[in-house]
């Protein structure tokens, strides 16, 4: 029985042994991933950080060129609405001449109307 009491003290011995090697095998083990890592995050986000600044950069140039095309699409309707408005000056002041010219008319001829109607009243 005593050499089951040893076997067992010295299993325990081992497994305690096993125990606090496997913890620090795993500890040493892990130890420089960790520091790693926290490395490998970091120049991470700092990429991240300048692929943001340079998204924004883009972002905003790409916002600005919309501006810009939207700014000369309306100069350029802006322009188009100004050329009409001369042409359409240009055709009312042709039909006002046309219009006056008819009006000289429509005056002589009510004019000489009522000349000849005064003209009748007189003789009766």
């Amino acid at each position: 029985m005593a050499c089951a009491f040893v076997i067992e003290l010295k299993k325990l011995q081992l497994l305690e042994l096993q125990r606090r090697l496997r913890s620090d095998y795993l500890n040493d083990f892990f130890k420089p991933i960790t520091t790693e890592l926290e490395q490998l995050k970091s120049i991470k986000k700092h990429r991240h950080g300048t692929r943001v600044k340079q998204l924004e950069k883009f972002e905003h140039k790409m916002k600005e060129e919309h501006q810009k095309r939207i700014h000369e699409r309306q100069m350029e309707f802006f322009s188009e609405i100004e050329v009409h408005k001369e042409k359409l000056d240009d055709v009312f002041k042709a039909k006002r001449e046309q219009w006056k010219g008819f009006n000289r008319y429509v005056e002589e001829f009510h004019k000489r109307k009522e000349r000849t109607y005064r003209g009748k009243i007189v003789r009766i």
